[in-house]
């Protein structure tokens, strides 16, 4: 894999632009890195995707429910 930086601006706000020079093996893994950010992201925001966290809280709930009654 192969990455070369060809040309970088500074802007004033302290961010950057930055030209690079890659082969097809780097943009690929550039390309399915970012894909992936993107779903874990659109999946951590949807309101009908139910987390490992939420479940465990639930299936805690239900345990103490069912201790009470009993």
């Amino acid at each position: 894999m192969e990455i070369k930086v060809e040309k970088m601006k500074e802007m004033e706000d302290g961010s950057a632009i930055v030209w690079l020079e890659m082969d097809l093996e780097a943009k690929d893994f550039f390309i399915g890195e970012g894909f992936l950010a993107v779903l874990k992201r659109s999946i951590g925001d949807s309101d009908s995707y139910v987390n490992q966290k939420e479940i465990e809280d639930v299936e805690r709930t239900l345990k103490k429910k069912t201790k009470r009654s009993k």
